[in-house]
């Protein structure tokens, strides 16, 4: 018998060594994590922050300047918007490019971290981070958030590869220097950065054991390390005052322990909702890394039980920071990072512990069984939330069907084995609360109209603001034949409003007044005022007669913590009733008022009233 061999060119062979199974899986875990970040990156209007950052960098991009401005808290991202703005029109997307860029360059960390984790495990991690929903969200947000997570991730990296065994020498030089300069981003990010250094120095304290390096390559480490910090803050020495920015970050920073907007149950919300997954499973990874570090605490798995106990020590630093009254969305993070590492160990651990000997066609009866199951508890809690009435006979229902796919999973732990039977479950849960992420990060960040408020931020940006715009082209065009040429005057306190500054900053002629002055020429301005809440006519707004006006909506302002407290009817209550009549009318006035809304909202994030907004007034003349 004859055996041909067909050669195989260099081209060819390269190619193989390069389109490994892991690094395909890389690029399509990358390939989404990009697309949820960039899809329909300006369909939301800028929310308030959004627009006091972007603006005043679009102004000084084009030689303008802002009255009054508010100062930006992160200089990286005003130098890097900066450059953006003067090689390309500033939109509401080009005004969040920049974060939607560094939230696609997180997705390449865990790569740094696969010596130290594992392929699967970093691998897992990698696809957590595409998926999340608070890291896309901050990857579709114009604030230095995404920028100093960023950073600080891969700062972290760099200092994982120093504790790597017998690491050669250039590797640990490389090391330092991709630490030094991660570091010097981090530092001009904005105030979310000051949280992370804490979590940096707490890998150094608990996991870094200190190598002595030459002098003449610490000093190198510290002049990159300020370099990076001094050309990052001043958009390559272009702007010496956004190195201001650094310590305005700090005192934003300072700035949480006063009393905020965010309750303490919004928190609780935004993780049952939000990070359902990463919660159960983050949770058991961490417990599983824990009970293996313990075993053997002294030997080869010393450093894991040092890394387990770093993402324990700031997991519970994360939760510690969440009771100061002033939290804020931007340290959740703190809390979902550490958990991502846990749920990637145990995706992990659920790859890597495959039975070898599966039954194929059981575990497709299984799985089969149980997303029947599935689909029937999801129709039940569809009629229930919908019902204003709290039926009892359908929560059972839910609760059966519970029961039933628990006795499901130990029948056939009989049939085939308890191993089996465990793996096929865990997998089946992993999967549908993985679904169940990918569907809330798609809602949390997609949905733009008032009737599917996501509650993440406490103000947002209204659509009206962008009718507004277009209306005043409109008027504009009609009666000078520019759309931008007629003039605008907006009565303002002591600072413009930056959403309308953003908003009108391609306008020709924009006055910021503090009272309306029309004038008593023929052409007089076009007015924005104050939405005082009430129908106002021209005299009582102290304008000449012929003006016309009409209101719009700037922003607006829901959390979903406002659906619990609402207050309960008080006829549940009455007197002459009995106990267990009372107990009926309780629960029913407080499944109407408060946890049928609230459901409602969690399941289909819908909600039945529009959310409270605040406005303005536009008043031009009828006829000119």
């Amino acid at each position: 018998m004859t055996t041909i061999v067909r050669p195989v060119n260099a081209t060819e062979s390269r190619l193989r060594e390069l389109l490994t199974v892991e690094r395909v899986a890389y690029a399509v875990i990358v390939a989404a994590g990009v697309f949820l970040r960039f899809h329909g990156l300006g369909a939301a209007p800028l929310m308030p922050g959004e627009a006091a950052q972007s603006w005043p960098v679009w102004q000084t991009a084009h030689g303008l300047t802002v009255p009054g401005g508010a100062a930006s808290s992160s200089a990286l991202l005003s130098s890097l918007q900066l450059l953006l703005f003067w090689l390309a029109p500033g939109g509401d997307a080009g005004a969040r490019f920049i974060s939607a860029a560094a939230g696609s360059a997180l997705l390449l960390a865990p790569w740094l971290l696969r010596e130290k984790l594992g392929q699967s495990w970093a691998l897992a991690l990698a696809l957590l981070f595409a998926l999340d929903p608070w890291l896309v969200t901050f990857s579709r947000v114009a604030d230095g958030t995404m920028l100093a997570v960023t950073a600080a991730l891969f700062c972290l990296a760099f200092l994982v590869r120093l504790t790597l065994p017998e690491s050669a020498t250039p590797v640990r030089k490389r090391a330092l220097f991709g630490a030094a300069v991660a570091a010097g981003l981090l530092i001009i990010s904005g105030p979310a950065a000051w949280s992370l250094l804490l979590v940096l120095l707490l890998f150094v304290l608990l996991c870094l054991r200190p190598a002595p390096a030459p002098t003449d390559q610490r000093l190198a480490v510290l002049a990159l390390f300020g370099a990076t910090a001094l050309l990052g803050a001043t958009a390559w020495l272009a702007r010496p005052v956004y190195l201001a920015a650094v310590s305005h970050s700090l005192g934003v920073w300072l700035d949480q322990i006063k009393p905020g907007p965010y309750p303490l149950t919004w928190f609780v919300i935004r993780l049952l909702i939000d990070q359902h997954f990463n919660l159960i499973f983050g949770l058991t990874g961490l417990a599983l890394l824990w009970r293996v570090g313990r075993t053997d605490d002294a030997g080869q798995n010393r450093d894991r039980f040092l890394w387990t106990r770093f993402l324990l020590v700031w997991l519970a630093g994360g939760i510690a920071v969440q009771l100061l009254p002033g939290r804020t969305p931007q340290m959740l993070l703190l809390v979902s990072l550490p958990l991502s590492f846990g749920a990637a160990r145990w995706i992990s651990r659920l790859l890597d512990g495959t039975p070898a000997h599966l039954d194929r066609r059981e575990t497709v009866y299984l799985l089969s069984l149980l997303t029947v199951l599935l689909i029937s508890a999801r129709f039940a809690l569809n009629v229930l939330v919908e019902s204003q009435v709290f039926q009892v006979e359908v929560a059972l229902v839910i609760l059966v069907i519970a029961i039933g796919s628990m006795l499901t999973l130990l029948a056939f732990s009989l049939a085939l084995s308890l191993r089996q039977a465990l793996w096929i479950g865990g997998l089946f849960v992993t999967v549908w609360l993985l679904l169940t992420t990918v569907a809330n990060t798609w809602q949390l960040t997609q949905a733009t109209d008032g009737r599917h408020p996501n509650g993440f931020f406490a103000v947002t940006g209204h659509p009206d603001v962008r009718l507004l715009v277009e209306d005043l082209r409109t008027v504009s065009a009609q009666r000078s034949g520019d759309a931008e040429a007629k003039p605008v005057q907006i009565q303002t306190g002591v600072r413009p409003d930056p959403m309308l500054g953003w908003y009108l900053r391609n306008r020709s002629v924009v006055e910021w007044v503090p009272a309306p002055a029309p004038g008593d020429g023929l052409s007089r301005p076009m007015l924005i005022l104050p939405d005082s809440g009430t129908e106002l006519t021209p005299e009582q707004s102290g304008l000449p007669d012929g003006y016309i006006g009409s209101r719009y909506e700037l922003r607006s302002y829901w959390l979903p913590s406002q659906l619990l407290e609402q207050p309960v009817a008080s006829e549940a209550l009455a007197e002459g009733v009995g106990f267990l009549t009372a107990s009926r009318l309780r629960l029913e006035s407080a499944w109407y008022t408060r946890w049928q809304p609230f459901w409602k909202w969690a399941v289909h994030h819908t909600v039945s009233e529009t959310p409270a907004a605040e406005g303005v007034q536009l008043w031009l003349m009828a006829e000119e």
